[in-house]
């Protein structure tokens, strides 16, 4: 039962992963918004029929899973839990899959540590400025209280 939680979760990173990606090529408007909500079941439809569609017109015939339907999380879910499979290539899959969403997502995780550190930065500078204006130095109960 593990294997099929850490499939999942790695396959839910990757789908979120690309939804992300993609909402991030288009414009920042609401029609853009919900074009990436219905593009992202289409991406996920793709991969799953791509794969599929290339079986029976260039092998001739679905003869089972291969590289091509790794994108395809029913299929190498399927694969990955079936008779044969061992532990090993889950921990692969989802190793490989969790990494490349980091990977790929490092830039944009980079760019929201640094405005929450500037934010954080901003509001420590400005803290001790607005307590001295407004005549409270402190928590609840100290100089400048109105507490009783």
């Amino acid at each position: 039962l593990w294997r099929v939680w850490v499939l999942t979760i790695a396959y839910g990173a990757v789908y979120l992963w690309l939804g992300h990606l993609l909402r991030g090529r288009l414009p920042a408007t609401v029609q853009a918004s919900q074009a990436a909500r219905v593009m992202l079941p289409l991406l996920l439809l793709l991969f799953v029929v791509l794969p599929i569609l290339f079986d029976v017109l260039v092998l001739g015939g679905v003869r089972g899973w291969h590289p091509l339907h790794v994108m395809d999380p029913f299929w190498t879910i399927n694969h990955c839990l079936g008779p044969g499979a061992d532990g090993m290539q889950v921990g692969l899959v989802a190793t490989a899959a969790l990494v490349a969403a980091v990977v790929v997502s490092f830039p944009s995780i980079v760019r929201g540590v640094n405005e929450v550190l500037a934010a954080s930065a901003a509001r420590r500078a400005a803290a001790p400025k607005a307590s001295a204006a407004n005549g409270t130095a402190g928590p609840a109960g100290t100089a400048g209280s109105t507490d009783g």
